[in-house]
């Protein structure tokens, strides 16, 4: 695991410009004080206070059938987290009592109404300044189609940073946060397909995005991947494509099958990711990561999301679903093991909840360690 300490931190943001040097003409919001330490939005990887789900089901992405094997999935996720670092569930409060009986007493609940529970994109994207300070930035979550119903979640960033005691920041863009895919040194992956999804962001370009991101979490270099504009949720989406699993080391997802449009796609990402280089100017590492051939067969949906790349970093493990594929799943063990050789590797199936689009990632969100 790379991480930085405060002399690297510093010694990165005056050499890489984090947090410095954006055009004026950009300024638009969120500006920082010239004497206040940079404030950079951290690596999955590194060391977390808690993470934070949500018991909110919607029975809008599922069949009728599915939600209570979705909340045993969730329950399994938070139980397995929790045996590494606290775990914080927002739950419906008429849900209050349903929820502790499945979740047990290692769960810290937060009573909280919900459209979903989708909170990596919901909840706000936290960051931290070498000083020892945190601030959370709202990137005006709305939903991820039309009709956008999710008024509940899109004051979810507003409420958990008044949890939290932080001064919440108004992103002067619009972002679903499962697609900004970050190594913590100041680069970012991002896909088109998520970023400018139905209009979203219509009126920026790609420069002026990457600007607002300098600017606000302290991105210095953005690699884009065109992602899939006609896919599901998940499928446009920079999580279920590319991850970082330390600076300079990405997992890429490949679809072996040429019969499937997503191998055209993922041979994409491949070539472009090969040909970048980070925010420090070096190529980038690739570990290849291959979709199962098949799945079992209870819990499939058109919308099933069947990526390895949907696993979780916590503290001393990673949460990695598995599909059912003894190769494939043996695979991605070994490659996230070699990735991580520092953590465990806890292996979950999470069928139901991959059956709305949703995994393990999705649902979780990290509140870093001060």
């Amino acid at each position: 695991m790379h991480t930085l300490s405060r002399r690297q931190f510093l010694q990165l943001s005056l050499v890489s410009g984090l947090g410095f040097g954006w055009p004026a003409s950009d300024l638009s919001a969120a500006t920082t004080d010239a004497d206040t330490p940079s404030f950079i939005l951290p690596a999955e990887y590194a060391k977390h206070h808690a993470t934070w789900m949500a018991y909110g089901v919607s029975p809008r992405f599922y069949p009728q059938q599915f939600p209570p094997t979705v909340r045993k999935n969730l329950a399994l996720i938070a139980q397995t987290i929790a045996k590494y670092e606290p775990v914080s569930l927002l739950v419906r409060p008429k849900e209050l009592a349903p929820a502790k009986e499945l979740f047990g007493a290692v769960i810290h609940y937060i009573e909280r109404p919900l459209d979903n529970l989708w909170l990596r994109d919901s909840a706000p994207s936290l960051l931290l300044n070498p000083a020892g300070q945190m601030r959370a930035i709202d990137f005006h979550f709305k939903g991820w189609a039309s009709p956008q119903t999710h008024t509940r979640d899109a004051k979810l960033a507003q409420f958990i940073a008044q949890h939290l005691q932080l001064e919440l920041i108004e992103a002067d863009l619009q972002l679903a946060a499962s697609n900004l895919e970050v190594d913590g040194a100041g680069t970012a992956i991002l896909t088109e397909s998520s970023v400018f999804y139905a209009g979203r962001n219509a009126q920026l370009t790609k420069r002026q995005i990457e600007n607002r991101l300098r600017r606000l979490v302290g991105i210095k270099k953005c690699i884009w991947l065109p992602g899939d504009p006609q896919g599901e949720l998940a499928q446009r989406a920079t999580d279920y494509y590319a991850r970082f699993v330390q600076v300079g080391s990405v997992l890429v997802s490949h679809e072996p099958n040429p019969d499937f449009r997503e191998h055209a796609i993922t041979r994409k990402h491949q070539a472009i990711l090969q040909a970048a280089t980070d925010a420090q100017g070096q190529r980038l590492k690739l570990v290849s990561v291959a979709k199962p051939p098949s799945v079992r067969s209870e819990f499939v949906t058109p919308n099933f999301a069947a990526s390895y790349l949907g696993f979780y970093v916590c503290n001393a493990a990673v949460l990695l679903p598995e599909f059912g594929d003894p190769r494939t799943d043996n695979a991605a063990r070994q490659a996230l093991s070699q990735a991580f050789p520092e953590r465990k590797i806890e292996l979950l199936n999470i069928d139901a909840l991959a059956s709305g689009g949703a995994s393990i990632h999705s649902v979780t969100r990290q509140q870093p360690s001060l």
